[in-house]
């Protein structure tokens, strides 16, 4: 265990290099004001790493949330936590930064067979939780009888906290980025 000053200071360092302007991701930078160049604001910097304390997966969790590149809304997405955190009432602020991720891919698109993405992303979600290998992407969606491009559009909004390899991938798998998500599913 690191001391608590020396992981607050790694966190402080992690979210500075993250915000960087040139730290950005790409899409960020398609137009000069897409991001302003003060952003974010030193009290959203504050309260990033308030509420960050000493959990280095929150804050990796938070980076990934906020500069999602299927998503690209890093200005809407800080304002969702910042609306959201004051909701939460989960035993953890990590449990309350997965409610909000997983509120976010529950949208009620209907899809073809009148399934909803909700519905999909669970069963997608309970699946790979309870498999005991994982299954190659191609393989878990002829498994769980779902079309590719579904499988994809249901988890579109999950990058902050898994990996999701093409759906077509006969080698690789869904992983998550942390232990504590499947725990808290």
């Amino acid at each position: 265990d690191l001391p608590d000053d020396i992981s607050k200071l790694d966190i402080e360092k992690f979210l500075r290099n993250n915000f960087m302007r040139d730290q950005l991701p790409p899409f960020c930078l398609q137009s000069p004001d897409f991001i302003p160049s003060n952003w974010p604001t030193q009290s959203d910097f504050d309260w990033l790493l308030e509420d960050c304390g000493l959990l280095f997966i929150y804050a990796t969790t938070l980076v990934r949330y906020i500069f999602d590149d299927e998503i690209r809304d890093p200005l809407g997405r800080l304002q969702s936590l910042k609306e959201n955190r004051v909701s939460w009432h989960h035993s953890t602020k990590l449990e309350g930064l997965y409610s909000l991720i997983l509120r976010n891919a529950r949208q009620k698109t209907l899809f073809a067979d009148a399934v909803t993405a909700e519905e999909l992303t669970r069963n997608i979600l309970e699946t790979v939780v309870l498999l005991p290998n994982p299954l190659p992407n191609y393989h878990l969606c002829r498994f769980i009888k779902i079309d590719k491009n579904i499988f994809k559009r249901s988890l579109c909004h999950l990058h902050s906290v898994m990996l999701i390899p093409d759906a077509n991938s006969t080698t690789d798998s869904l992983r998550f980025f942390h232990k504590s998500f499947p725990d808290f599913i």
